[in-house]
């Protein structure tokens, strides 16, 4: 009796990197969920995605500018090389970051919309801000007021705890 076994399908994560000639080409740029066929020896026959789940976009040399009277690169007010300028979830939202010189997000902010006060949909950019003291410690964050946090925020259930006796 002859036993055929068919290749494996699995389903996985695909990494891309930043372009190798930027400098950093360490950085992951996107996330993919994909399905694979695998043979039997181990090989893989297709690689399919299924769905692009995340992706960053970092600052690079072209966020710096040449200062002629210090004859050296200034980066551009937020930029902080090889950090991510922004990223994206699966739903598409943009998040846009900002540094300081010593490279801590200073700034997180995305284009939401929500209900103001007199039942009006606003569109606008929503931020969080971080402040640092002089030894690189958190001491401060201001994040966006609760009527427009809870319109963003994900929903989810709360199950109740049972005990088993």
């Amino acid at each position: 009796m002859n036993l055929i076994v068919p290749d494996f399908v699995a389903q996985g994560t695909a990494y891309s990197y930043t372009d190798p000639g930027d400098g950093n080409n360490t950085l992951v740029s996107q996330t993919q969920s994909v399905t694979a066929e695998i043979g039997l020896d181990g090989t893989v026959g297709s690689l399919d995605p299924v769905a692009t789940t995340a992706g960053n976009t970092y600052y690079g040399n072209w966020d710096y500018t040449y200062d002629d009277d210090s004859s050296s690169w200034i980066p551009n007010p937020g930029a902080s090389y090889g950090q991510v300028e922004y990223s994206f979830n699966a739903a598409g939202q943009e998040t846009y970051y900002a540094y300081n010189q010593s490279g801590q997000t200073v700034l997180q902010y995305v284009y939401k919309q929500w209900t103001d006060s007199s039942g009006s949909l606003v569109n606008g950019w929503v931020g969080t801000t971080t402040v640092y003291d002089s030894a690189g410690r958190q001491t401060d964050t201001t994040k966006p007021p609760t009527s427009i946090r809870r319109r963003t925020r994900r929903r989810t259930s709360r199950s109740r705890r049972r005990s088993c006796r």
